[in-house]
């Protein structure tokens, strides 16, 4: 008996198991799940991101814009990205320069959400 116990181990150190490979199998597929989730994860943040970073131009962009306007005014844009609206308030003169208050939001939409960016900026006359 002892000599069939030995010949059955020898035999048994010469490779893996079926239940070995397939345990390993899981392992690699639970860790590859965790990774392609947390790929998936980072690619939405990475547009969220994006999309606000434009936005933000967009609104940097029109702020330029009011500033070089001899006469600002009151008014909304809806371009194909995103709808910008503004309000302008002409205050008291501060320092004897005359001052205009902005309010400036850029909108849009992601599925079925609406995000939003406000801003507040004081506009000085140049004249």
């Amino acid at each position: 008996m002892p000599e069939m116990y030995v010949r059955y181990s020898k035999k048994r150190g010469k490779g893996f198991l079926i239940l070995e490979v397939l345990i390993a199998l899981c392992l690699c597929s639970i860790a590859f799940l965790c990774v392609s989730n947390f790929y998936v994860q980072i690619r939405k943040v990475n547009h969220a991101t994006a999309q606000k970073f434009r936005a933000l131009q967009v609104l940097c962009h029109h702020i330029e814009k009011l500033n070089k306007a001899q006469n600002p005014a009151l008014g909304t844009t809806v371009s194909d990205d995103f709808s910008l609206a503004w309000e302008i308030a002409r205050v008291a003169v501060v320092r004897e320069v005359p001052v205009d208050l902005v309010h400036i939001s850029v909108q849009w939409q992601e599925q079925d959400h609406w995000h939003k960016i406000e801003l507040d900026t004081v506009l000085l006359d140049s004249a």
